[in-house]
């Protein structure tokens, strides 16, 4: 005679057994959940198919893993001809105009020369025999008629077109006299402010 397995994951099922509980009778619509028999075991099913489970769970992985790099677009590396095409259509246009030439062209005329002249020492003063002690001996600048002497030299740009000039504190400083040479060759006499 055959023994029914206790444990197996077979999928015979045993011999039915004869029901010993006499049949429920129908309850109300409002009886308590507690009487509905409990719903078919989902684990027993999820246990036969363990394996087509896994394997299908690797399969998803790999599809979204693999799925940019199946989908992309390979690029070619360019050829000399493909570049020299390029070049040449880029050469066949007429070039842009960069922003800072744009830029440039519009603060070009609010740009200024500033020149700051020191009174001059008299030529017998000390001051003027200190002047020509500071610098090596035979440079121009030791001779009395140097024009340049003790000048200093920047630019500035014009802020306000009545006449306000931005330039640096060191070109003016000191300066008995202040000239300003303008982008279209004017000259003008200048005070700091």
């Amino acid at each position: 005679m055959a023994r029914t397995p206790l444990y197996s994951r077979s999928p015979q099922s045993a011999a039915p057994v004869p029901p010993t509980a006499p049949l429920l009778e129908p309850k109300p619509a409002g009886a308590p959940a507690a009487d509905v028999p409990p719903a078919p075991r989902w684990g027993h099913r999820l246990r036969r198919h363990e394996r087509l489970l896994w394997a299908l769970a690797v399969v998803a992985g790999l599809l979204i893993a693999g799925w940019p790099a199946w989908t992309a677009q390979v690029k070619r590396p360019l050829s000399f001809e493909q570049i020299d095409a390029a070049v040449r259509e880029s050469i066949a246009k007429e070039p842009l105009a960069a922003a800072a030439a744009a830029a440039y062209e519009a603060i070009l005329p609010s740009v200024v020369q500033v020149i700051g002249e020191p009174a001059a020492p008299p030529v017998g003063s000390a001051e003027a025999a200190a002047r020509k002690r500071k610098l090596p001996p035979g440079h121009p600048a030791t001779e009395d008629d140097d024009p340049m002497a003790g000048r200093s030299v920047g630019t500035g740009v014009v802020i306000v077109d009545k006449g306000l000039i931005l330039t640096n504190l060191h070109v003016v400083a000191g300066a008995a006299r202040i000239l300003v040479n303008f982008a279209d060759g004017s000259q003008s006499e200048a005070k700091v402010v």
